[in-house]
């Protein structure tokens, strides 16, 4: 074969072998895309279902120890979020008053509601009881007021927690019109405020929640820090529950 002949054939193979090359790392490319697009594809699919686990709950803000808001925890609120999270749900809290957490779980903003009492009969499904309140009355010590039964309250001024009318049961609620004064209100730490200004005789909630608020800067330094706890005999444990 002539040197020419030969030149162009090695030409030839050349050419062929770098589009031979080309191909193959076109095809590898293309799967190369195929692959990450369907990584892609497997990522979306694993966030929607992941999103499909995630349930809004509406929850009080006014219950320290139980939800610290600043936190986003507290000691209900984690048992809910472990509880939830073995189950593969994960929860997102909608911090709002004790009324509008009724209000927007009913109308369905939300899918759930928690610090919730069977006794305000909202229509949904009650979990068990995860957690229990201890209601108890507050006084000024130097009032020095005999409280041994729900009825002691008559005639007194009063200012319970959002929602207690219902929560602590048909006793109470009968004796709401006996008193010289009676406001539900939705921030708890008020009704220390009003009660270290004296412009309350008693405040009614759950003990814990009122001596984390008395414990608070903003009541402290006051010379009405003494104040006496009324409970024994005066209201009984509140189930918690979430619905």
């Amino acid at each position: 074969m002539c040197s020419g002949c030969r030149t162009l054939r090695n030409t030839v193979l050349k050419l062929s072998e770098t589009f031979r090359l080309k191909q193959f790392l076109c095809l590898l490319l293309s799967i190369g895309l195929v692959v990450i697009y369907s990584a892609s594809l497997l990522a979306q699919t694993s966030e929607s279902q992941k999103s499909d686990k995630v349930v809004h709950i509406s929850v009080g803000f006014s219950v320290p120890p139980y939800v610290l808001t600043n936190k986003n925890r507290g000691a209900e609120l984690d048992i809910v979020r472990e509880a939830m999270a073995l189950e593969g749900y994960t929860i997102i809290p909608f911090y709002v008053s004790n009324k509008r957490r009724n209000a927007e779980f009913l109308d369905g903003v939300t899918d759930g509601a928690i610090t919730v009492s069977s006794l305000e009969e909202l229509d949904g499904f009650y979990s068990k009881t995860y957690i229990t309140y201890q209601n108890v009355a507050i006084s000024l010590a130097e009032n020095d007021l005999g409280i041994n039964r729900l009825a002691d309250l008559k005639g007194m001024r009063v200012v319970a927690f959002q929602t207690a009318s219902k929560v602590l049961g048909d006793d109470f609620a009968q004796l709401i019109p006996t008193f010289k004064f009676y406001q539900e209100v939705p921030k708890q730490r008020e009704q220390i405020t009003r009660l270290y200004a004296g412009d309350v005789d008693l405040v009614i909630g759950d003990k814990n929640i009122l001596a984390w608020f008395q414990k608070c800067p903003f009541s402290r330094g006051t010379r009405h820090n003494a104040t006496d706890c009324h409970s024994s005999g005066v209201f009984t444990r509140a189930q918690i529950c979430g619905v």
